[in-house]
């Protein structure tokens, strides 16, 4: 006999209703939901606990000590351009769109990862201040 996959004594349901036990009252179809939620969270976390004690592992903490300047320029500028939204819209063939949007923040954000070295971002901004303006 084959088990109803919407029944509330499937498996993965009660394990779901032990981390969320609302689940219990919501409708089927949010029940459903919630439990691929769930499941989706128990099986990444395995992933997560380990990247972040690789992170953890491999960083270099003296070094966010010697770039204390950059490290704080960097998260400010980014929390300001973080807050310039765009929203673009593009026809790619008569009738079809397609659509994108996104933050300016990533402008700042890569700026600063590239070639892993956050000097060259810092390189970059003294340049544009050091170029003669036109007038």
């Amino acid at each position: 006999m084959i088990q109803n996959p919407y029944k509330s004594s499937n498996i993965l349901f009660r394990i779901s209703r032990v981390f969320w036990p609302e689940l219990r009252e919501m409708n089927e179809q949010r029940r459903l939901v919630g439990t691929g939620d769930v499941i989706t969270f128990l099986y990444s976390l395995p992933l997560a606990i380990a990247g972040v004690a690789w992170l953890l592992q491999t960083t270099d903490f003296h070094f966010f000590r010697q770039e204390t300047f950059i490290f704080l320029l960097v998260l400010g500028l980014f929390s300001i351009f973080q807050e310039i939204d765009y929203f673009i819209i593009i026809e790619i063939r008569q009738d079809r769109y397609g659509s994108g949007d996104g933050s300016l923040g990533l402008m700042v954000f890569w700026s600063a990862v590239k070639e892993g070295k956050l000097r060259n971002f810092c390189t970059a901004l003294a340049q544009l201040n050091a170029e003669p303006r036109p007038r």
